[in-house]
């Protein structure tokens, strides 16, 4: 997992990490598998982002940050913890988590706040012994991840994709069936199927709306003409709306 990790957080790309041990549920539990963007400015982070830090020994935590001390050395606690972390120098910091999910189900993103309501009950003292039999339900920490239209055809090869591929603010990786789009000015996660990735790819690369579709149309001959139109024409809109496309232009 450490050449994984290291991997990910110098090549700029998203990369995921599986939790291990109980310290930030009921946020995160053991097994919860967790996609992380690496942190090129640490000065972009936000008190309660969830950070995954590396030790000196090569072990590795994943806790929240509480703020900064004034050198500049981020302060962080597991959500089930009630003692800090002792300050990590901004260089241990490998990467901020946007999206986790567990079982292999859909990726969700923490609700903005939400984590401030459990730590009332942690610092209850002995009553936080029962707080993980009344945790809140998943829905009030979590909050479906963004995710552009899934253009529903059958999955089938589309070409070569790249796995790396990263243009302007995006960075992007192949996670199983999905590619996870990380939009670095907004800090959002996108997941896009096969097929919608093969329709931003070649947007992105500037082919107009009627070369799309002429691509589509080759490869699912079984779809109608005019259910294929549509349904690019909702993905690209869709896309647009997410901001992983431009508008297109008015010329």
């Amino acid at each position: 997992m450490d050449g994984l990790v290291r991997a990910g957080s110098q090549s700029g790309d998203p990369f995921v990490f599986r939790v291990s041990g109980w310290s930030m549920e009921p946020t995160l539990s053991a097994g919860m598998e967790v996609l992380l963007a690496p942190v090129p400015n640490p000065g972009q982070l936000q008190v309660g982002d969830i950070l995954l830090c590396r030790k000196g020994s090569g072990r590795y935590v994943l806790h929240r940050l509480l703020g900064w001390t004034t050198r500049g050395r981020a302060v962080t606690r597991g959500d089930r913890e009630l003692r800090k972390d002792a300050p990590w120098d901004p260089d241990c910091i490998e990467g901020a988590l946007v999206a986790a999910r567990k079982g292999g189900g859909d990726w969700m993103e923490p609700r903005r706040g939400a984590w401030r309501f459990h730590r009332l009950f942690v610092r209850a003292g002995p009553l936080s012994i029962f707080y993980r039999f009344f945790s809140p339900p998943a829905t009030f920490l979590w909050t479906p991840a963004q995710e552009a239209h899934m253009v529903q055809m059958p999955e089938r090869s589309l070409g070569h994709h790249d796995d790396r591929a990263s243009v302007m603010a995006f960075e992007s990786q192949w996670l199983g069936n999905e590619l996870a789009v990380y939009d670095r000015a907004t800090r959002k996660v996108h997941f896009l199927n096969r097929v919608a990735a093969w329709i931003w790819e070649k947007a992105r690369e500037g082919h107009p709306h009627e070369e799309i579709l002429r691509g589509l149309a080759e490869e699912y001959p079984q779809v109608p003409g005019e259910d294929l139109r549509r349904d690019t024409s909702q993905a690209l809109a869709d896309l647009r709306q997410a901001g992983l496309l431009p508008e297109p232009s008015q010329n």
